[in-house]
């Protein structure tokens, strides 16, 4: 099964993500029974659910050790950019605001508004507008 990207730019149009795919498709080989989906959440965020049986009776830590393993591998441009990471049992699903969420984003409205009034997302201003800041 390959890895899913349910919304978002597809990983032939942004290479971060292309290489956050291409990582999770190894543990994919590695876990056959892991459903793994990953999406671009703005400029500066990936996404990423990975739902395995296997993560049954293991705590949340040793779950996130196991897919940070393989997510170790980028460069840390890439991996930096995951700022989501949901491990769950198939049977978690049901009960996680997280999971919920990642089916459901909300929007980018604070992004949305710092790169309307010129601004980057750390609150700095661009160098074209530095003149204007407070």
């Amino acid at each position: 099964m390959a890895v899913n990207v349910p919304r978002g730019p597809s990983p032939a149009e942004d290479e971060g993500l292309r290489q956050v795919q291409a990582v999770l498709e190894r543990y994919q080989a590695d876990h056959p029974s892991a459903v793994v989906d990953l999406y671009r959440h703005g400029p500066y965020s990936i996404k990423v659910r990975v739902i395995d049986p296997s993560f049954a009776g293991v705590r949340r830590g040793a779950r996130h050790q196991r897919v940070w393993s393989y997510l170790a591998t980028l460069p840390d441009e890439q991996s930096s950019e995951v700022h989501t990471l949901l491990p769950l049992t198939p049977e978690e699903r049901v009960e996680s605001f997280g999971d919920y969420e990642f089916d459901h984003p909300a929007p980018l409205t604070v992004g949305v508004r710092l790169l309307a009034f010129g601004g980057q997302p750390n609150g700095e201003p661009t160098p074209a507008n530095a003149s204007q800041a407070p």
